[in-house]
């Protein structure tokens, strides 16, 4: 058989360089200490597959899971993209969406807006429950679509819980993607609600994705 060679490593050694964005969009890397391959999705994410052993019935994670590699923040009140959390949805597929999110504020009076941008595409369709808060002052947006195309569903509140603690956000939609999609993917967007006062999504945060 041919020598095929990865780059290998501790779960440690990986997150790190993900930390700072070293990864390779594509490259797979061997996890040395737990045994098990990840493939990078971005150069500050990736994704780590369960084993065979780890998997109910002997079949595989149906989740695909991508993580905030670095904290990102954004003093702006125009959304910015994590750049992390993103995936491009197939045609005709129907999709699963989670995302649990922790966000700081530069002050306990600075909210955060947060949510999803979903691309271009004549005839995608969906609902999505947004909902971020924190000590009682909480806020929830349920949008039931008859269109997806082109839009951002994104809600905002008050961290109440002084700024240095995080406070927490989530996300769960499902999306039904038609035949033909733009370019960007379905990505997730922030942004302060006080401008010159700045929020920020905390590493470790997760989105994930399945088919349906």
């Amino acid at each position: 058989m041919p020598d095929v060679q990865h780059k290998r490593g501790t779960r440690a050694a990986l997150d790190a360089l993900a930390a700072a964005n070293g990864l390779k969009t594509g490259q797979i890397y061997l996890i040395t200490d737990e045994g098990r391959i990840a493939v990078a999705t971005g150069m500050g994410a990736y994704v780590a597959y369960a084993k065979q052993s780890e998997a109910g019935g002997g079949g595989s994670d149906p989740w695909t899971t991508l993580k905030q590699g670095s904290d990102l923040s954004n003093s702006a009140v125009t959304t910015i993209e994590s750049g992390d959390l993103v995936f491009n949805p197939s045609p005709n597929k129907t999709y699963e969406i989670e995302a649990k999110l922790m966000f700081t504020s530069a002050a306990n009076a600075t909210g955060v807006q947060m949510g999803l941008t979903f691309p271009t595409a004549s005839g995608a369709t969906g609902a999505c429950r947004v909902q971020i808060g924190s000590g009682g002052a909480a806020d929830t947006l349920v949008h039931n679509a008859s269109s997806l195309s082109n839009t951002t569903v994104k809600v905002g509140a008050i961290n109440a819980v002084g700024n240095s603690a995080p406070f927490f956000g989530r996300i769960d939609c499902i999306y039904k993607a038609p035949a033909a999609i733009g370019s960007g993917g379905i990505r997730l967007v922030f942004n302060s609600e006080v401008a010159g006062s700045a929020v920020t999504l905390i590493a470790g945060s997760i989105l994930r994705h399945r088919e349906l």
